[in-house]
């Protein structure tokens, strides 16, 4: 038996030698020599899937750890391969949002070349709560220094994806509520609107999907009166209405805004909200406007409307209005400076009605402060300095203490403002220079948001001290862009203080508080201001009577004066705006 085995093995040996197969053979030389086998064990291969989008290369992936989508900001939930990622730049997001990415793959070799002036200013960032990456939606993980933060945006990331992020600073990508496409146009005095469909809505049943309808009203309508709807679709996060609807705005309500608001239907208790926006009527009646635009919560959807954005717009720098001179006039022995009558009031009057304004007021009153970083000013920045036409629009006043000629580096040490707005360099007698425009700024926003003053003290120098001292609270009311804006410009440090760098204003205009705003369109004041004032009189009843009610008495002058002035200095004072109506007396 062991002789006919060992008879096969080498007739086994000898015919593979013969062949050339197997592991191994004779040569020349009697020696062995290694050959690569014909057939071996091979396991199948599969590519994965990929879906490009914008470019990104995303695939289905198992996350290991808890993620967040960086297209909508909500959870990635589910078993097995919950979401997508893109294999290049590892951009995360919901298998549900990955088509409506809006910006290119940065790390495509088509992506556009990047912008220094939405480049991200990325610091090393030390947290102390749980924190996910904004770019992968994973957790910042480390004791100290987990993850980088942009200082104008607040974005978080960690510092592997720091390079992958793009360029898109003080512009938001995200879609947190899903869009909806809208046309709208005003024709003689009426509004046509078509609800054409809506995308990528978020789920408000248990099955994951909702029953959304629109629900259509010109705002304020205390009475419900204008209220329209759409049918219900049910069960979709991608519903088509294709539904036209017409609101008619006769008489005085071009002040008014055009609701659009998303909500869920559901049968066993309340409907849920899920989105909204809104349009100002006089600027309906002005542009007409048609595509998708983002689905934003209440607070901001009451004010504001945001088009889907495209990953090429651009701020730009916003001018405002001046309060202008109408007439200087000369008498014997007076000069009269007449100026333009801003029938709405001042700030100061208005919160004192009031008591505080909402974030879109405030962050409106923000077009005030690129006229002096043009201008190269520091200007006396408080609530009585800050007046509003008749519809709204801001008017800057009161350049008694406006310091001109501050270019980048330059300083003074004048003391002078007013103690509530007074920055601490100045309190400490130190050359201070644009960045006290800044704190004065914050100081404001915050009266308008909080309904009270950020320091106070039984009189100036408790004041003074408190500015130098104290820490700022924040009410629980404000929001986190909020707190963030107030916290940056009311930095004590002027170097450290939001906008006290080389590019101050662009720091500021990027901020998240600012994401909504529509520059180029602030710039051409077709943006419906979000405050209107009750219309005003030649009476003034938009201002403090304090100052209207107040005799118009003429304190005597000093003949022995007026002779010791040489009255040739004043030839050709009188002048009269040719851009403004002649002004009229009228008794009060």
């Amino acid at each position: 038996m062991n002789t006919i085995s060992n008879q096969g093995d080498k007739d086994r040996e000898g015919t593979s030698s013969n062949i050339g197969v197997g592991w191994g053979g004779g040569g020349a030389t009697g020696g062995a020599v290694d050959m690569v086998p014909v057939f071996q064990r091979k396991g199948a291969l599969k590519h994965k899937r990929i879906i490009e989008v914008k470019d990104h290369q995303f695939t289905a992936r198992f996350f290991k750890q808890p993620t967040f989508c960086s297209h909508c900001t909500d959870f990635i939930w589910g078993i097995g391969k919950q979401g997508f990622q893109c294999q290049v730049c590892s951009f995360s997001v919901h298998k549900r949002c990955h088509e409506y990415v809006t910006f290119t793959c940065p790390g495509a070799p088509t992506a556009p070349t990047e912008d220094l002036k939405s480049k991200h200013r990325f610091r090393p960032q030390t947290y102390t709560s749980p924190t996910f990456c904004d770019h992968c939606g994973s957790l910042l993980y480390g004791l100290i220094q987990q993850g980088m933060k942009c200082s104008c945006c607040e974005m978080n990331v960690h510092k592997r994806c720091e390079s992958l992020v793009p360029s898109l600073c003080g512009q938001d990508h995200t879609e947190k509520r899903g869009r909806i496409h809208l046309t709208v146009r005003g024709e003689n005095e009426d509004i046509f609107i078509t609800v054409r469909e809506a995308r990528n809505l978020i789920p408000m049943d248990p099955n994951g999907l909702s029953d959304p309808y629109v629900k259509l009203k010109l705002i304020p309508d205390p009475k419900s009166q204008s209220k329209q709807k759409t049918k219900t679709i049910r069960s979709t996060l991608n519903p088509v209405w294709n539904e036209s609807f017409t609101f008619s705005v006769r008489g005085r309500q071009w002040d008014r805004r055009l609701s659009v608001e998303v909500w869920d239907w559901d049968r066993t208790s309340r409907n849920d909200f899920m989105g909204s926006l809104s349009f100002g009527v006089s600027e309906i009646f002005r542009h007409s406007v048609s595509g998708w635009f983002k689905l934003l919560d209440q607070d901001e959807g009451e004010y504001y409307n945001m088009p889907v954005p495209d990953e090429n717009n651009q701020c730009v720098c916003v001018f405002v209005s001046l309060v202008t001179a109408s007439l200087f006039s000369i008498t014997q022995d007076r000069l009269y400076y007449v100026m333009e009558y801003v029938n709405g009031g001042d700030l100061m009057f208005h919160i004192q009605i009031v008591g505080k304004f909402k974030e879109p007021h405030a962050a409106y009153v923000y077009n005030l402060l690129p006229y002096l970083s043009i201008h190269r000013a520091i200007w006396d920045l408080k609530l009585d300095n800050v007046l509003l036409d008749s519809e709204g629009h801001i008017k800057i006043a009161d350049f008694g203490m406006c310091r001109e000629g501050m270019f980048e580096g330059d300083t003074t040490r004048t003391f002078c403002g007013t103690p509530d707005y007074i920055a601490p360099e100045i309190v400490a007698y130190q050359s201070y220079g644009k960045a006290v425009d800044w704190w004065s700024y914050g100081v404001l926003l915050y009266e308008m948001l909080a309904g009270q003053p950020p320091f106070d003290g039984v009189d100036e120098e408790a004041l003074f001290q408190s500015i130098m001292e104290q820490s700022v609270s924040y009410p629980k009311s404000l929001s986190r862009e909020a707190v963030a804006i107030c916290k940056g410009l009311l930095t004590k440090h002027p170097a450290k203080r939001l906008g006290g760098g080389e590019e101050g204003e662009k720091e500021i205009r990027e901020h998240h508080f600012f994401r909504w705003m529509d520059w180029d369109r602030l710039e051409r004041m077709e943006i419906q201001p979000p405050f209107k004032p009750r219309t005003g009189g030649k009476k003034g009843e938009n201002f403090d009577k304090f100052f209207t009610a107040a005799p118009s008495v003429l304190t005597p002058s000093d003949p022995d004066v007026l002779a010791a002035i040489d009255q040739e200095d004043f030839l050709g004072f009188s002048f009269i705006n040719p851009e403004l109506a002649p002004p009229t007396l009228t008794a009060i």
